[in-house]
């Protein structure tokens, strides 16, 4: 299995590699990041989160501080598209980076809740 699964890796890797040196010669850094997504899209790399998975917002606007609950439509190398319909649709969201994760971006409710009351001031 280890044998099986290091070779699998090995030509992953070989292939991405290939692609690399196409575009290396016009565009390195879009090359790596091609280079991540197919390691991603072959469950090489796992993303913090996968298609399907629903997120919350902690947002801010002229009425307030509010939460929103979207659903994570695609996945990427630096972060992930989101769609606030249901069901959701690819051309009709947003795209959030990883970095988020944590700041204004929640895989649960209750953490989205927990920040919304501390950027309302509210310890109780």
């Amino acid at each position: 299995m280890v044998n099986e699964t290091r070779d699998r890796l090995a030509d992953l890797l070989k292939k991405a590699d290939e692609n690399c040196e196409r575009k290396c010669i016009t565009d390195y850094e879009d090359a790596i990041l091609d280079n991540a997504d197919y390691l991603i899209e072959n469950g090489v790399l796992c993303p913090p989160c996968k298609v399907g998975d629903t997120v919350y917002f902690v947002c801010e606007d002229d009425e307030g501080d509010f939460i929103s609950k979207n659903k994570v439509t695609d996945v990427c190398t630096q972060g992930f598209f989101v769609s606030c319909y249901d069901p959701p649709q690819d051309d009709m969201g947003g795209f959030e980076y990883y970095k988020e994760i944590g700041k204004t971006v929640f895989f649960t409710k209750e953490q989205a809740e927990q920040k919304l009351k501390e950027m309302r001031g509210d310890e109780s």
